[in-house]
């Protein structure tokens, strides 16, 4: 049935019986729906539950009269622009026209009804309500056709995507993979087929080309982020079918999230690592040899300088007692001093060369026990006077008389020789200051020189192995080491070391330890990744 032949609803509303027969005889069906009310109660009952073309209302009714009955209707959502013909038997003056038509009256009709009147106004508001519903279907059709065309566009859209994404997975070198936000896996590309030998459906066991030691650990990791819904990265082998050889592979997947946050899927990835994971072992192994090399070369040098600096110590207290005239006490004296001052420089130097291998092996040892400080402060000094002066430096140590706490003896010693010996070497033939401060619960070493300074570059890297304070294009001696093992002896009594550039000239290296007692670890540990990346980086 067309719009046009479609029977629509009129309501008409009136109390007397003899009026709505009258309305119905002028108004046959099946042209007309007629919906008869009798109060305005009823009407609006009706007119919750249908939809009517035109409202017939009387004026005058008992209880809710015509008026008021308009007026309820044009305040609900749903009936304030269905037409209202009001229905009269008296006549209207402009007061009560006026009042009708403000309350959203299209017409009147005076009683007696003519039926042709009646007829001719009805069919008005009846072809606009049948053009209405037209015009309301026309406009489900397009939006229905529009919904169709939008779904047809978003399909071919995926499909499209699909597919590019697709070509992206099968274009690059890594074994790629889907699956569904509980971890249960859709796709593999051909790298994966190709690699392991499974069929192209082959998504349910993904497990079994794992090595078998291998799978139990990656379930569970691969659960645990599945739970977190965080990235998901672990190591595992995976065998080739080509030779039933398992290698390294870096597994990853991270979680793929709609626009509101939540997980509709993840994709991972396979990389193989096997060349990496073998240059990693076989770097670790060169390091370890070299390290117990360096450590056992390192002991047979000092075994041999112990027992100079042994033979040297006799030699020098004999010739202290001698009384023979052939070679001058003091010259002999003179030169047993710098003997053993050059001595004391390549035990040191030893002493820190086996320091990096202690480092290196996790075996950097402290002994804590009751030391003076300004006792170890001021004999340190002493002993690289000689060193100073053949550079034209002197050693100024300012202490107080005894300074007590708890530390390793030896390793204080080589602290304050590294630091002296960098401000000897750095010093520029300028005095060199040395301060002891006693800070109550810490203690604070203090060594400045006044010559080269820092580089502002090398701030951050001078307690780095092999690093120096000036900038590299100048050439600097020493092997860079003294300020690393500086900088492991405080980190083992729990302290800190810093290096500040004098407003004047030169350089200021500080120490604070804690006075202690403390429990303290044995060895220290830190700092040997630092030392295993710069192997890696070839520093």
């Amino acid at each position: 049935m067309s719009a046009q032949d479609e029977q629509v609803k009129i309501l008409v509303v009136d109390d007397k019986k003899e009026n709505l027969l009258a309305l119905r005889a002028i108004l046959p069906e099946p042209q007309y729906n007629l919906v008869t009310a009798t109060s305005g109660e009823e009407a609006l009952l009706l007119l919750l539950k249908h939809d009517f073309a035109v409202i017939l209302l009387d004026v005058m009714m008992p209880g809710m009269d015509g008026y008021e009955l308009a007026r309820l209707i044009r305040s609900r959502e749903r009936t304030r622009h269905v037409p209202i013909i009001f229905l009269t038997a008296v006549a209207t003056d402009a007061e009560h026209m006026f009042k009708g038509y403000s309350l959203g009256a299209a017409d009147y009709l005076m009683k007696p009804l003519e039926p042709a009147v009646v007829k001719s106004k009805v069919n008005v508001f009846v072809d606009l309500y049948r053009k209405t519903l037209q015009v309301k279907k026309q406009e489900e059709l397009i939006r229905e056709k529009e919904r169709l065309e939008k779904e047809i566009e978003m399909a071919e859209l995926r499909r499209s995507q699909e597919e590019r994404y697709r070509q992206l997975t099968e274009s690059i070198p890594q074994m790629v993979w889907t699956s569904r936000p509980d971890g249960t896996p859709e796709y593999f590309n051909s790298r994966w087929i190709e690699y392991t030998g499974l069929a192209p459906d082959y998504t349910k066991n993904w497990l079994e080309p794992l090595h078998p030691d291998d799978r139990a650990r990656i379930l569970s990791d691969w659960n645990e982020k599945l739970h977190e819904k965080h990235l998901f990265e672990a190591e595992c082998r995976v065998r080739r079918a080509s030779d039933s050889t398992y290698r390294w592979h870096l597994v990853r997947a991270v979680p793929l999230r709609d626009s509101s946050g939540e997980v509709i899927g993840w994709v991972g990835t396979f990389t193989d690592i096997e060349d990496q994971k073998r240059a990693e072992t076989e770097l670790k192994n060169t390091i370890r040899s070299r390290d117990e090399f360096f450590s056992i070369a390192s002991h047979e040098l000092k075994t041999p300088l112990t027992s100079l600096k042994l033979r040297a110590d006799i030699f020098d207290r004999e010739i202290r007692r001698a009384t023979g005239e052939m070679i001058p006490k003091e010259t002999v004296i003179d030169a047993l001093d710098f003997f053993n001052g050059q001595l004391f420089r390549l035990e040191n130097l030893v002493e820190n060369l086996l320091d990096i291998s202690r480092i290196r092996l996790k075996k950097f040892e402290v002994r804590i026990q009751k030391v003076d400080l300004a006792t170890v402060v001021r004999e340190t000094a002493n002993r690289l006077k000689d060193q100073a002066a053949m550079v034209g430096s002197t050693i100024d140590v300012d202490a107080p008389d005894s300074l007590e706490g708890y530390w390793d003896r030896m390793r204080m010693e080589q602290l304050l020789t590294n630091l002296i010996s960098n401000a000897i070497r750095y010093g520029n033939g300028q005095p060199i200051h040395v301060s002891l401060l006693d800070e109550k619960k810490n203690v604070k070493i203090i060594v400045e020189d006044q010559g080269i300074g820092i580089a502002e570059e090398a701030g951050a890297r001078i307690f780095e192995p092999f690093e120096r304070g000036v900038s590299r294009s100048k050439a600097a001696p020493g092997l860079g080491i003294g300020l690393f093992v500086v900088k492991q002896i405080v980190d083992a009594h729990q302290g800190r070391v810093w290096a500040e550039k004098r407003k004047e000239q030169g350089s200021r290296f500080l120490v604070e330890l804690p006075r202690g007692p403390v429990q303290r670890k044995k060895t220290v540990e830190r700092r040997l990744k630092t030392l295993e990346e710069k192997e890696l980086s070839g520093v």
